[in-house]
């Protein structure tokens, strides 16, 4: 049964085979956190040549009344994961600075349990 999960893993490249970054984008509005998160997986998709997955809702969609969406990167583990960090960090603060998502919210997390 392990030797088949792990298979399975690395046929879907995920981790331990690829590092897994998640950024969950929040805010009050629901409309507002989807139209966020759309824009920055538009950017990430256009700067990052990885894997990109998402915007989804999670599971838990809101807390403490924020509404919720997650994108999901997938990057070979032979690749700067340094640069790519600081690429995200650097296309969030684009997106910060556009008027429509001041107020939203963003927290990124390499390899999530």
């Amino acid at each position: 049964m392990y030797r088949q999960q792990i298979a399975e893993r690395k046929s879907f490249n995920y981790p331990p085979f690829v590092r897994l970054i998640k950024i969950v984008v929040k805010h009050t509005n629901a409309q507002t956190v989807v139209s966020a998160a759309k824009y920055l997986t538009d950017l990430l998709r256009k700067s990052i040549p990885d894997q990109i997955l998402g915007p989804e809702y999670p599971m838990i969609s809101m807390i403490n009344n924020y509404h919720l969406n997650e994108i999901y990167i997938k990057i070979d583990k032979n690749s700067g994961l340094v640069e790519k960090k600081a690429r995200i960090g650097m296309l969030i603060d684009q997106v910060n600075h556009h008027l429509a998502y001041k107020g939203v919210k963003f927290s990124v997390d390499v390899d999530p349990q």
